[in-house]
């Protein structure tokens, strides 16, 4: 009986895990992170086990590994500047609401004054309050 407990439970992790659509795919993420991680300036493990404990915390180079994320993922290039194109198909692979695709493009698709690591933020948080379901929110500074 446990054992059949556990069998479901394996099945319904794995089929959130596969079946939650994302901006992302998800071994894409895990390789882009691996990536960001690997570079002592985008470095951020520390921080993200404290937030899995959710602490409020200051991550100082948070800027920095999300534009190292949103540059290997595609979505941004290094100047900060949006890939409104590569955004668009993303989005388009998650949904089928061209309004809100559109809603979400015209919104997050412009380039946030500032420095690259300013317009990478302002991206992931543009992301993650017009498509929260779909994005990657992990922190809310």
């Amino acid at each position: 009986m446990k054992a059949a407990l556990l069998l479901l439970v394996f099945i319904c992790f794995l089929n959130r895990i596969y079946t939650r659509p994302n901006i992302f795919k998800f071994k894409d993420a895990k390789r882009i992170h691996a990536a960001c991680q690997a570079n002592f300036e985008t470095h951020v493990n520390e921080y993200l086990e404290k937030l899995q404990e959710f602490d409020k915390i200051e991550v100082p180079n948070m800027a920095k590994h999300t534009l190292c994320m949103n540059i290997n993922a595609g979505l941004q290039y290094e100047n900060g500047d949006i890939a409104v194109e590569r955004l668009r198909s993303d989005l388009e692979e998650v949904s089928i609401n061209e309004n809100k695709i559109n809603e979400v493009v015209d919104t997050c698709g412009v380039r946030a004054p500032g420095s690259p690591e300013d317009a990478a933020m302002a991206f992931g948080k543009c992301l993650c309050s017009q498509w929260p379901q779909h994005a990657i929110c992990v922190c809310s500074t």
